[in-house]
């Protein structure tokens, strides 16, 4: 993905809020990253708060 696994981490946390976002979230809670030399992998929940 990126030239180095903080790339790759970035990317990665791009990617889940993103989804996050498309999903009606506007808030993320970051359960687990994981980076290896070939892959990282984000996983987080998706929250709707409310921030009144």
């Amino acid at each position: 993905m990126g030239s180095s696994t903080a790339h790759d981490a970035d990317g990665a946390m791009n990617e889940l809020r993103n989804k996050a976002a498309a999903m009606g979230a506007n808030a993320v809670k970051i359960v687990n990253v994981d980076s290896n030399s070939e892959v990282t992998t984000a996983v987080a929940e998706a929250l709707h708060c409310d921030f009144d």
